[in-house]
């Protein structure tokens, strides 16, 4: 009731404001509903604890109203809010099994169930347990799935360098049918507890698989709030969250205004030098490599996915990034014909791609008055007709923000801005 009053009463106040002072008023209100919705819509669900087993009862019945109530709430906040020009915000319902200390959690998701919960318009399910989360939409689990969070202890044998794990270790599997569920229609978040964050860089704490012996980095970001490390995957391993530190000795020319940011995107590895430790942050970065850094950022691998440039061959490293990224709407080819891979990417290209990104990933809303939100770039006239909507939402949610007044969108962007950008997405998930 109190959102929903607020709601209306910036409502009421927007006539009075500039464009761009709306839209920054609609964002901010839109994160608010999206607070308001994650906080109602969690559920405490009953836990039974045999041989160090934890298992969810789940009331499918009570579940389901608990789900339409969520969603009628929902659907008032978002109905004012869109009545003010904003974007309505995703349902998540949260299933919080407690902090239960077990040395495994099975959880069933009966395809009846999840079915049910789609219908309705829930968005996104999340199984909580004992610091850790997985949240997936309902749309995308086969039927009759089960979920296993196994928990184990660091050992001789771990690839993780001595003083970096920051958690323990936990394998994740999703199963149907008695076989591991290894394809997702969209990635799955993963959140993973950290014990206690004193001792680390939280800006450098990331998401690690452990396949094997070796330990793969994979971006993640601290969250205070909830004391977790969240990432995007695409499939399901054992999984820890470390401290992960890279040097680069050539960032004197970019320190003051990226040098952190190539840190911290290198620390997820996202981004990566020339093993020598140069970063050559004034090169510029090809389609290529800013298609991989953004996919990686939202754990994309690309597996499975296809694509039809005559310059895009099966055993191009990019390949995968290049189909995945075309394949979810994100980028596209130079021409039907030639992704132009290897070419320096414009600004307003970086931008296009980062919009899209930031709608499909973060849920970032469109931007309603797209010239207001440009205007304030004296070269806003050189961006491509095309991809003014989606650069407007780069620009509305400060990933990309100019220099000196200027957009410079038909410039071709640097490694250094490019890990700049992602940065600043990493800041918002």
């Amino acid at each position: 009731e109190k959102s929903r009053k607020a709601l209306e009463e910036l409502k009421e106040n927007l006539a009075d404001l500039e464009d761009t002072e709306k839209e920054e008023k609609l964002k901010d209100a839109r994160r608010e509903v999206a607070r308001t919705i994650k906080e109602i819509a969690t559920v405490g669900v009953e836990v039974s604890v045999s041989d160090g087993k934890a298992s969810p009862v789940i009331d499918t019945e009570s579940l389901v109203e608990f789900a339409k109530a969520v969603k009628a709430a929902a659907d008032e906040l978002n109905g004012v809010l869109e009545s003010a020009g904003g974007s309505g915000a995703k349902v998540e319902l949260t299933l919080e099994l407690g902090m239960e200390e077990a040395d495994e959690v099975e959880v069933a998701l009966p395809g009846t169930l999840l079915e049910q919960l789609a219908d309705i318009g829930i968005d996104y399910v999340s199984i909580a347990v004992g610091g850790v989360a997985i949240t997936f939409s309902p749309a995308d689990v086969p039927d009759d799935a089960v979920l296993r969070i196994t928990k184990r202890e660091q050992d001789d044998s771990s690839p993780v360098p001595e003083g970096s794990a920051a958690s323990a270790v936990y394998e994740i599997e999703f199963s149907s049918g008695g076989e591991s569920v290894t394809a997702w229609a969209s990635p799955v978040k993963l959140g993973l507890p950290v014990d206690n964050p004193a001792p680390f860089d939280p800006e450098l704490l990331t998401l690690a698989k452990i396949d094997g012996g070796r330990l793969i980095i994979l971006p993640g970001k601290y969250d205070p709030d909830t004391g977790s490390v969240w990432g995007w995957r695409d499939s399901f391993s054992a999984y820890v969250v470390v401290e992960n530190k890279a040097e680069f000795h050539d960032l004197a020319p970019v320190h003051k205004w990226a040098g952190r940011h190539i840190q911290v995107a290198a620390a997820k590895g996202i981004i990566v030098g020339d093993g020598k430790g140069s970063f050559r942050p004034m090169d510029h970065v090809t389609r290529a490599e800013f298609v991989k850094m953004l996919m990686a950022t939202f754990g994309i691998t690309g597996s499975g996915a296809a694509e039809s440039f005559s310059d895009v061959s099966d055993g191009d490293w990019f390949r995968p990034y290049v189909a995945a990224a075309v394949q979810a709407g994100i980028a596209e080819g130079r021409t039907a014909d030639r992704f132009a891979p290897n070419d320096p990417i414009t600004r307003q290209e970086m931008a296009y791609m980062t919009g899209r990104a930031l709608r499909l990933f973060l849920d970032a809303p469109e931007v309603a008055n797209v010239n207001a939100v440009l205007g304030i770039f004296a070269d806003a006239a050189e961006i491509d007709a095309r991809y003014k909507s989606d650069v407007a939402i780069t620009v509305n949610e400060k990933v990309m923000i100019g220099s000196d007044g200027r957009l410079n969108p038909l410039g071709y962007a640097t490694r250094a801005e490019a890990a700049v950008v992602i940065k600043r997405l990493i800041d918002l998930m």
